[in-house]
């Protein structure tokens, strides 16, 4: 595609493992990449504190690839579960599913702080992180949804952080449509580092017009400080990101313009 001059190409397994490994190794600008990208009139997307440490992979394909790409740099231990990997010499490898007890022991389930069932088969990846969840509960465990009408089953389970394709695509593709200078801004913000906690404050902005906005939520992002909340003249959503000094912020509006 990008032989063709394409201006945005969206790889769902690309995203999401790029996703996964900043929730990791620098959860505030996730969560503001999150924010900005979620879709309209939607609820404030939950945060995602995903741990360090050992993780067990369950799939090594595609998508299996390019999480142990993102992953390993963020101080990810992997250890891997497929039934066939046959390039993944330089990471602890189990063959088998990681549908069954055994296995998952084999791949040292009690002591990992994290799994991720990334088959290409629902079926599996709920089997997965159900046995997986049973044997150490304290998991924080990732389940990646192939198909939409499976969604029902993967929300009555309530995993800690579900992967759907899908919706990736979706998300993407309306914030490009509605805040064009949006895909710009998230390619800078992911080349940035973050501050200490101890050296941001949060944002003023749900201050600044105590008589028009009313806050909903407001979260503190080491890069910056971020507020959102619904402006209560033009009714549009608005989240601003401040930078270390007042004069550095950045504005995002959506919902329907005036």
């Amino acid at each position: 595609m990008a032989s063709f001059g394409t201006d945005h190409i969206i790889n769902p397994f690309a995203r999401f493992a790029e996703y996964l490994g900043l929730a990791v190794a620098s959860p505030e600008r996730f969560r503001l990449i999150d924010m900005l990208t979620g879709l309209p009139e939607t609820p404030l997307p939950e945060p995602h504190r995903p741990p360090a440490g050992r993780w067990i992979l369950c799939g090594y394909g595609r998508f299996g690839h390019l999480l142990a790409t993102h992953l390993q740099p963020a101080g990810i231990d992997l250890t891997i579960i497929d039934p066939g990997c046959a390039d993944c010499a330089s990471t602890p490898t189990i063959r088998g599913h990681g549908t069954e007890a055994v296995t998952l022991r084999q791949a040292g389930i009690d002591s990992a702080a994290g799994i991720i069932a990334g088959s290409d088969n629902d079926v599996n990846n709920l089997s997965i992180a159900v046995t997986a969840a049973e044997l150490n509960p304290s998991l924080f465990v990732v389940a990646r949804q192939n198909h939409h009408v499976n969604s029902s089953l993967f929300d009555a389970y309530r995993d800690d952080y579900t992967m759907v394709p899908s919706r990736i695509i979706a998300q993407e593709c309306i914030a490009i449509l509605t805040a064009p200078m949006l895909a710009a801004f998230l390619s800078l913000l992911r080349e940035r580092d973050e501050l200490p906690h101890s050296q941001t404050s949060r944002s003023g902005a749900c201050r600044s017009h105590p008589e028009r906005l009313s806050c909903d939520a407001t979260e503190s992002l080491a890069l910056s400080g971020i507020a959102r909340w619904r402006d209560g003249d033009s009714g549009r959503t608005v989240i601003r990101a401040t930078g270390p000094t007042p004069d550095a912020c950045l504005s995002v509006t959506s919902g329907p313009r005036s």
